[in-house]
């Protein structure tokens, strides 16, 4: 657990955060998006 967390703080510090959604199905519409774009990219 204690790595999850390393990998995850390294994570958001990179930038790689994902957008947040209303529903489920906006969610996963977007992890099983191959261009999806993270929160920080334009």
């Amino acid at each position: 657990m204690i790595q999850a967390l390393k990998e995850s703080e390294e994570d958001r510090k990179a930038g790689r955060v994902s957008p947040s959604f209303d529903n489920v199905k906006d969610a996963i519409d977007w992890l099983n998006n191959p261009k999806r774009r993270y929160l920080n990219e334009s």
